[in-house]
């Protein structure tokens, strides 16, 4: 380019000797024409006074030389708006200047109706780095070559662009903009106003504008008679911004263009598609349906336009106010006059055919909302009566309900209480009836022994005098007996007999049973065993029935999947191999194009990528080795200790020995502790000596360093401002305090490095100590030496470490002691201009008397306002409170005050009603506004995706709060004061203008919210999309496919992830 060129030849050695004479030469020349420049410069600028903002240059073009006009340009490098219309003549050597003085700061061009060419472009763009509003209508030189340029040169800044009328952009400069062609070119992607009107475009051109200008808000395509319904489908799927289109003299446009607009764009303001004759009630109707925002609407020339889609119309778009249908041959002037009279705030228009908004039409509509506003709040405040009225029903009905569950519980409690004494009494007497049985029994027990015992001592008296008595006795009886009765005698032996046979029959008998339960015990434990092992084999063959039917079905799948899989894989081997040879093909042709410096940027791209392989590769086996080797080392570890207490618990000494281990052991403690004290006497004598040899001349004591202070922070209630007090000097000021020494102080414990100049090396160390006498700080070095630097002295041989580990010179270092301190000189500064500025406004009022009412009037000697004064108004006089502070003293009442009482601050009518007006406008928007807050805050606090997603979006689309903006800002504008010493603005007026500005920045950061969320959502997409897409060995990108859900490698063929077992989903 030829800017670079010149700064080349700029850049190289000069001639001074040769630049002298021909200054000489050139200072001879010129001293005739200078008198006549400087003159018509001097009167050039006197027109264009302004130095800053907006630069007309159209008007001095004709009128000055090229000279003339670099002189009159050079004047003005602060301009951001520079307009050059209607430029014929065009010269490089202005243009360069233009570019070399203010095109930096350049914000919006105006090229309109000049010759530009190619050339002049290149000169004027190099430098325009934020650039936004480039207008070229009327240029025919203007092509291809133009818009290369443009967009290579503002694809980072340009907004909005202007071409009407360029004959010459055609489809190859519309692909140059949407960055469909070329090397690296993105497009203009921040585009958000284009004007194509009147050029030759076709779709092939317009179609990839769409798809990569996406932000587009206007959009103008007037008399582009080529395009067809495909550029309009491309706008209404990408342009979901799009609010003013412009589309009359699109002859080739049909239903199905409109139907396209009615589904995409649905934020449209304004639409314009007169004269479109294919263009019929059916698209009519869809963008009705979609687009219920339209205000304006343009359908002049449609002939196949009837009265029932104007209905249709109106009805779906309340917000409609201007409607055009001149030369509509079916519609007639009766159904429009109808139309008009059933619709709002408009009327019919006398220069077109149709309706236009009437006059005053925003203040009635705001009347109609503040009305609906009303009766919503009547509404409201009914349905809150009643429910506070079904709310006292409900707890009153809630405390009866309570009641009587208590008086309930209370009955339960006497009745189980009541209960509880009625046993505890029967337990009682239950237990004294037990204690006197017991009595009874003891002293029975008793009586009985007594008798026992008698009875005993008589049988044993008796034993004693006649011990072979009874024998006797039996023997002769039974003898008696016998003798006697002989019949008795053989009854007794066949008694004893029959007995025996009994207790032998009833021996067998029992043995019997005995064997007989255990047969029968025998025979039941078979047949259970018998009917368990039927069971048991019936299970057993169930179930191997089922494993074998099982296996021979899973064999059947896996044989089915297995052919599946290799037929999926041929099909993918043939499928990769055919995109592989196609890509070679390409990259054949590629690289055959690529020339010098693309071509080794494309094979060291190559290289990296490969060696990036290669490295991955490479720690992936590294870190298989060492996690085997740590496995090993473990084992081999594990191995050792379990050895170790083996050993150990084989070489267990015996219990004396140990007692003897203990003894030992104390002695080899007390040695080590005596041990252990001379070694800290010695590190302590060792310390000493180090500090005596490390002792300087700043190692002194600083006994001439000052005490800190003690500030104490309070609040005046009167003045409204914090003051601080130091009671150790019974000092007050309301400027905040600085802290002596705080940045060196603050430098103790930082990391530093100075450069030593005779090893030509950096030594770092750490700052240990600071003297406050000599003002220097001790560095002590990594290395163990020490030094006492004179930071301020020394600042171009020190760094300091910042907090997130970089280093920075001193002189360039602010600590946070030192950035406060500044934040205090400056508060300090702006609290003396704020005095200085109270004391002006204060003494500006000069009084008079007016001479028809006889009322004091007050006016400023800087602005000539006039104010109203109160009767005693002359009572007050200006004074100083002692702390530079303004007040107001009365000399009648000796009242101090320090808001100004002696104007009557009664404002005008006019400014009244402007007040009263924006503060309605605030509230309504807030009303609205506060809504959208609710809800997006309680979807947030919820942690609900689906309503957070959904207040996110309406958020987004709410107009709302660029109405509360814009009103807000009007409002503070309003109440502003004129003075710092006025009376303040109504609390209740400022509390709701802070909490209208509190709501806005929320929703403010709410739309950043939602803006970021949408561009990652886009980008969530397209990053699951790519890694979604089903890869293999032969696919283009040779990634491996991966799980979306645990990022684990995967195949596309299982239904479920091999790592984490979840559902996988492909697209």
């Amino acid at each position: 380019m030829e800017l670079s060129r010149m700064e080349r030849e700029a850049s190289k050695p000069l001639n001074w000797g040769k630049i002298f004479y021909e200054r000489q030469l050139a200072n001879t020349k010129e001293n005739r024409q200078d008198k006549f420049l400087r003159h018509s410069v001097r009167s050039a600028l006197e027109k264009n006074a302004s130095c800053t903002g907006s630069l007309d240059g159209s008007v001095v073009l004709n009128e000055l030389n090229d000279d003339e006009l670099c002189a009159f340009f050079a004047q003005y490098p602060s301009c951001e708006y520079f307009s050059l219309r209607s430029w014929t003549s065009i010269s490089n050597k202005v243009l360069r200047c233009i570019s070399i003085t203010f095109a930096e700061r350049l914000i919006e061009l105006d090229l309109s109706g000049s010759k530009v060419s190619n050339i002049h472009l290149d000169l004027l763009l190099v430098r325009c780095t934020k650039l936004e509003v480039l207008k070229l209508n009327h240029c025919p030189e203007i092509e291809v070559l133009g818009m290369t340029l443009v967009v290579r040169l503002l694809q980072r800044s340009l907004r909005e662009l202007y071409l009407s009328d360029c004959r010459e952009v055609r489809c190859d400069a519309l692909l140059w903009i949407a960055g469909a062609i070329g090397p690296q070119n993105l497009g203009l992607r921040l585009l958000q106003c284009l004007d194509l009107s009147y050029c030759p475009i076709v779709d092939k051109g317009f179609v990839a504008i769409p798809h990569t200008c996406n932000k587009l808000q206007f959009l103008n395509l007037q008399e582009c008679a080529e395009l067809t319904d495909e550029s309009v489908l491309a706008v209404a799927k990408h342009c979901r911004h799009l609010q003013l289109l412009n589309l009359s003299g699109c002859m080739h446009l049909s239903d199905k263009a409109a139907s396209s607009l009615g589904s995409g764009c649905r934020q449209l303001v304004s639409l314009n598609i007169s004269r479109c004759p294919k263009i019929s009630d059916k698209g009519i109707r869809a963008i009705a349906t979609g687009c219920v925002d339209l205000q304006a609407a343009n359908l002049a020339g449609l002939s196949r336009l009837s009265e029932e889609a104007l209905h249709y119309l109106a009805h779906r778009c309340p917000a409609l106010l201007m409607l055009n249908v001149t030369g509509c041959e079916r519609v007639s002037v009766t159904g429009l006059e109808h139309l008009v009279k059933g619709l709002h705030f408009v009327e019919q228009a006398v220069t077109f055919m149709g309706f236009k908004p009437v006059d005053e039409h925003v203040e009635k509509k705001l009347e109609g909302h503040l009305l609906m506003l009303e009766r919503t709040r009547q509404t409201k405040t009914l349905e809150q009566i009643q429910r506070e009225e079904a709310r006292l029903l409900q707890e009153t009905a809630d405390r009866e309900l309570r009641e009587n569950s208590a008086a309930s519980l209370l009955q339960a409690y006497m009745h189980r209480y009541k209960l509880r004494m009625h046993y505890y009494r029967l337990w009682r007497a239950r237990v004294k009836h037990e204690k006197a049985l017991m009595i009874q029994r003891n002293y029975r027990g008793l009586l009985g022994r007594h008798r026992a015992d008698r009875r005993r001592e008589e049988l044993r008296l008796f034993y004693s005098l006649s011990p072979f008595g009874l024998c006797i006795q039996k023997a002769v009886r039974g003898y008696l007996c016998r003798c006697v009765h002989t019949k008795a005698a053989k009854l007794i032996r066949e008694m004893y007999i029959n007995r025996r046979k009994e207790a032998e029959n009833g021996l067998a008998v029992k043995l019997q049973a005995q064997a007989r339960r255990f047969l029968a015990a025998l025979r039941v434990r078979s047949w259970k065993e018998l009917v368990v092992r039927r069971a048991l084999n019936s299970h057993d063959a169930a179930i191997t029935m089922q494993r074998l039917s099982r296996m021979f079905v899973a064999k059947l799948r896996v044989s089915r999947r297995r052919q599946w899989m290799r037929d999926e894989l041929e099909a993918r081997n043939n499928a990769g191999l055919k995109i592989k040879v196609f890509l070679l093909a390409k990259m054949r042709l590629y690289k055959s194009k690529l020339t010098g410096d693309a071509l080794k940027t494309f094979y060291r791209h190559k290289w990296g990528a490969i060696t990036k392989i290669q490295q991955l590769y490479r720690s992936f086996k590294a870190r298989e080795s060492v996690y085997k080797m740590k496995i090993g080392l473990a084992s081999m570890h594990y191995a050792a200790t379990l050895i170790q207490r083996c050993f150990r618990g084989s070489r267990i000494l015996h219990w004396r020995d140990m007692r003897l281990n203990v003894i030992a052991a104390f002695v080899l403690d007390r040695q080590y502790l005596e041990r252990r004290g001379a070694v800290e006497l010695s590190r302590l004598r060792y310390k000493k000596f180090l500090e005596d040899n490390q002792c300087d001349s700043a190692s002194e004591p600083d006994d001439d360093a000052p005490m800190d202070e003690v500030w104490v922070k309070q609040f005046d209630k009167n003045k409204k401002a914090n003051f601080w007090v130091n009671y150790s000097t019974n000092v007050i000021t309301y400027d905040e305090p600085q802290l002596p020494l705080a940045h060196e102080m603050g430098l103790i414990g930082k990391r530093i490095k100075v450069f030593w100049v005779v090893q030509g090396v950096w030594y770092e160390g750490q700052i240990s100590k600071y003297h406050r006498r000599k003002g220097r700080h001790r560095v002590e070095y990594d290395d163990g030496d020490h030094e006492w630097i004179h930071l301020a002295d020394e600042c171009d041989r020190v760094q300091i470490q910042l907090d997130d580990g970089t280093w920075a010179m001193y002189v360039m270092y602010q600590s946070e002691a030192m950035l406060e301190e500044k934040r205090k000189v400056l508060e300090r500064q702006e609290r003396e201009d704020f005095k200085r500025q109270a004391f002006i406004d204060a003494q500006q009022w000069k009084m008079f008397t007016d001479d028809r009412r006889g009322d004091l009037m007050f006016m400023s000697t800087i602005n000539g306002e006039l104010r109203a004064g109160l009767p005693n108004a002359g009572d007050w006089v200006v004074q100083d409170d002692g702390y530079g502070f303004p007040c107001f003293f009365n000399v009648v009442t000796q009242a101090t005050v320090y808001e100004d009482p002696r104007f009557v601050y009664d404002v005008d009518e006019d400014l009244a009603a402007q007040r009263k007006y924006v503060m309605q406008e605030v509230r309504y928007a807030l009303y609205f506004c506060k809504d959208l807050w609710e809800d997006f805050e309680k979807a947030s606090s919820q942690g609900d995706e689906r309503q957070l997603r959904k207040a996110m979006l309406a958020v987004k689309n709410s107009s709302k709060i660029d109405h509360l903006n814009s009103f807000v800002i009007r409002a503070k504008a309003l109440y502003q004061q004129v003075s710092v010493v006025d009376k303040p603005l109504n609390e209740a007026v400022e509390a709701e203008l802070q909490y209208a500005a509190w709501v806005a920045a929320r929703l403010a950061e709410a739309r950043d919210r939602t803006h970021s969320f949408l561009l990652k959502r886009e980008d969530n997409k397209r990053e699951v999309l790519r890694r979604l897409q089903p890869v293999g060995p032969g696919s283009a990108s040779g990634e491996p496919l991966v799980c979306r859900l645990c990022g684990r490698p995967t195949k596309r063929h299982l239904e479920f992830c091999p790592t984490c077992g979840k559902r996988q989903v492909f697209f």
